[in-house]
């Protein structure tokens, strides 16, 4: 008999006895839990078997397998609902491959009073997320791949402090994701100061809930646009984003220690703004296809690495050293790669 188990990483659900949910019942388990193929749980009642609440967990990972038929278990929510555990120790969580359209109420209740990381990964059919702004230790939040859902955030905003504790938001293979909230709110991600957004095609980057962000990553996301206002922002990285034309916005970001842009097809001409980047330390430019020229501001005295590669040819001969028309503008940087050509201190 093992009813003295405690510790247990992983458990496999199979249809064979043996591997079944109600093995994990009379377990009284703490720490991690990984329970994965749980497309193989045939009820609800062979889900409340497994008597989750009675669990002291601190990580649990629930997951279902990648191709798995709806139509073997329609009942998935009903599952995942009875599959709560005791949220008092909970302080991860990660869902990967749920195929239900909705998500169970405990996921956002405030009673998940320590969850400071959570991933909903791969639930490609859930309309809407849970009111997740409520959990008020949540500090990390990831969400990859999901079919429908166009924001973070979709309830009302009625001057309640939202994501009060947020500080790291990574939201990838979204395409319908729009903004992080419907509605905007001075209390909304008051703490948040990394967010990377990857292939969200639909995501516009009118973001003015974001004032204290540090770290901004876009990456293949169509119809974003560089908003004004990040006076924090130390780095930005923007990347295969085809409506980037403009970076005029980048006057407001004093603070700005790192800029890496990469394979923006609009993008002809900086502003002469750079000038007030006084901070600015590694400038990385590549595939640039049609900027040909370095802003005439670009007198950076803590400017310490330059990188530029598949741009226009004209800035590659501009930048070409001591005889190129823009190598007076970067000759006080220390390490300077152009093309394949690198200068660096002798």
């Amino acid at each position: 008999m093992l009813t003295s188990l405690r510790i247990l990483t992983k458990f496999f659900v199979e249809k064979e006895k043996g591997f079944r949910m109600e093995e994990l019942g009379p377990l009284k388990l703490k720490g991690d839990l990984d329970i994965k193929h749980l497309g193989n749980v045939k009820s609800v009642i062979d889900a409340k078997e497994a008597n989750m609440s009675s669990k002291q967990l601190n990580k649990l990972r629930l997951s279902w397998d990648k191709n798995e038929d709806l139509k073997l278990q329609e009942n998935v929510e009903e599952i995942l609902e009875v599959l709560q555990p005791d949220t008092q120790q909970l302080w991860r969580l990660d869902v990967e491959e749920y195929k239900g359209v909705h998500f169970p109420g405990w996921m956002s209740s405030p009673s998940l009073k320590y969850l400071t990381l959570l991933n909903l990964l791969n639930c490609e059919n859930c309309f809407q997320l849970p009111p997740l702004g409520k959990l008020p230790s949540l500090k990390i939040l990831g969400i990859m791949k999901n079919n429908h859902v166009e924001y973070l955030y979709e309830e009302s905003y009625n001057g309640e402090v939202v994501f009060g504790a947020l500080e790291v938001l990574t939201i990838r293979h979204l395409p319908n994701f729009k903004r992080l909230s419907r509605e905007d709110g001075k209390s909304m991600f008051p703490r948040i100061s990394i967010l990377e957004i990857d292939e969200c095609p639909e995501f516009l980057g009118d973001e003015v809930l974001l004032k204290g962000l540090d770290s901004l990553s876009v990456f293949n996301c169509d119809k974003f646009n560089v908003s004004a206002g990040f006076q924090h922002l130390w780095k930005l990285w923007i990347s295969n984003c085809r409506d980037v034309g403009d970076l005029h916005a980048l006057k407001d970001m004093t603070s700005l220690k790192v800029l890496r842009l990469r394979n923006l097809p609009k993008l002809e001409s900086f502003p002469n703004c750079f000038g007030n980047l006084p901070l600015l330390c590694e400038l990385s430019i590549f595939f640039c296809s049609k900027l040909s020229c370095l802003p005439t501001s670009l007198s950076l005295i803590n400017l310490q690495h330059l990188t530029i590669f598949g741009c226009h040819p004209d800035l590659e001969k501009r930048c070409e050293k001591e005889t190129g028309e823009d190598w007076s503008k970067i000759a006080h940087v220390p390490y300077i790669s152009v093309g394949s050509k690198h200068y660096s201190p002798d």
